[in-house]
């Protein structure tokens, strides 16, 4: 129970830090987050988070890296896993590091481990790392093997449908350049 209170007192110490810096119509909506952070609004709240986070002002620095860490965090366990992973999407564009962004991503993983699509988008969030930033190519071919297995079974399209498929082409596009650079040189 101190924990909970005390974690309470962290975040609402963190709102109104950043209702204090920010910009007056920025700072509504802090104030907004605050308000439906104590009333327990999960679902409302999470819906405003996913619309506050593609604002320009927090696109900049760590903006949502902190954000993340220092509110959301607190109550990811309430949020829809498949939104959880839609918000991590854009926090770990932030990191610098893509080691950082697949750490982030890894233990997200299980926390959302109840929703496939939302696993399968972080795999994919992670191959997306690893194919553009780190080209490492053999993790980026084992992670489209493993959510190509898990969506043959999925009924219809999901939302994952998409992103996989935007991976696989690029993981393959990538393949054929390198294959015609090879017979190039030959």
């Amino acid at each position: 129970m101190a924990a909970t209170t005390m974690q309470q007192a962290n975040v609402s110490e963190y709102l109104t830090k950043q209702q204090e810096v920010s910009p007056k119509e920025l700072s509504s909506e802090w104030a907004e987050l605050e308000e439906l952070y104590n009333k327990r609004l999960w679902h409302q709240l999470t819906l405003k988070i996913l619309k506050f986070i593609k604002k320009p002002e927090l696109q900049k620095g760590d903006n949502l890296i902190q954000l993340y860490s220092n509110f959301i965090q607190t109550f990811e366990n309430k949020i829809n896993p498949l939104s959880l992973v839609e918000i991590a999407a854009l926090v770990v564009e932030q990191y610098k590091e893509p080691k950082e962004a697949i750490a982030f991503l890894e233990k997200t993983e299980p926390k959302v481990k109840i929703n496939p699509d939302a696993q399968n988008l972080c795999k994919v969030l992670a191959g997306q790392i690893y194919l553009e930033k780190l080209n490492d190519l053999d993790a980026t071919k084992k992670i489209i093997e493993e959510v190509e297995a898990t969506l043959e079974g999925a009924d219809g399209v999901t939302a994952v449908h998409g992103r996989f498929y935007l991976l696989a082409s690029q993981y393959y596009r990538y393949i054929i350049l390198v294959a015609k650079k090879c017979r190039f040189f030959l």
